[in-house]
């Protein structure tokens, strides 16, 4: 078998799993990230062939990730998490019963146990992807149905700047998006009279240190100023 480039000749286990963890350390794809383990243990046992494949899904044959394709397979390891849940297994065929020793059956439960905690990385990842994505989706949701009001609507934070606005905000105002977020949501309203200058702003200050919710769902209003001057 041609081994990795990095193994020597004849690999140590402890060599084999340096290996792999460093492909690990790198984000590289599983099949790299496995094959360190699957040529290693061919390497340590001439005469043993194996592959990593991922759990049967839907009645479905497992998927061949990394290693060699084994026409006879002769022993199969199950590969699990910490939480004993199966994510693969790790296959191993021989010509001869006599190679399937007891040095090689001990060295193959430890490769699946690093096969395990690649596996696990991955599924980690697939999982965290698959959360974002449907993050993601949740607010293009969000925002359309924002942007289908006719109402305004403005997200502030406690200083009062603006984080958020719909195209109903930008059609009342007369700005664009761009030219709203991260300004004093005073600016969309008229110098008041009276030197009260910051009065907004104190005011959410004040809310958010108290915890109080009073305004919350209570009609309120205010004299807006919209970009060309115009008080509505």
């Amino acid at each position: 078998s041609t081994l990795p480039v990095g193994l020597p000749a004849a690999p140590s286990f402890l060599t084999i799993e340096h290996a792999m963890l460093e492909m690990l350390a790198t984000h590289a794809p599983l099949p790299l990230v496995l094959e360190p383990l699957v040529r290693g243990y061919e390497a340590l046992f001439p005469g043993l062939q194996c592959a990593v494949a991922s759990v049967a899904a839907n009645g479905t044959l497992p998927q061949h990730i990394a290693g060699s394709v084994l026409e006879h397979v002769c022993e199969s390891l199950p590969i699990v998490d910490r939480h004993n849940t199966l994510l693969g297994q790790f296959d191993i065929g021989f010509a001869h019963s006599r190679l399937w020793d007891a040095e090689a059956q001990k060295t193959a439960k430890r490769i699946g146990h690093l096969a395990g905690l690649a596996l696990a990385h991955e599924h980690s990842k697939q999982e965290a992807k698959a959360e974002q994505a449907a993050m993601q989706e949740a607010a293009r949701h969000h925002r359309n149905i924002l942007d289908n009001m006719l109402d305004g609507v403005i997200t502030v934070n406690k200083h009062g700047l603006i984080e958020s606005v719909n195209k109903s905000v930008c059609v009342i105002f007369g700005y664009d998006a761009d030219e709203m977020l991260g300004i004093n949501i005073a600016v969309l309203m008229p110098e008041p009279s009276t030197p009260e200058s910051g009065h907004q702003a104190r005011q959410l200050q004040s809310l958010h240190n108290s915890g109080s919710n009073y305004l919350v769902g209570k009609p309120r209003e205010t004299m807006g100023q919209r970009k060309d001057g115009c008080i509505f």
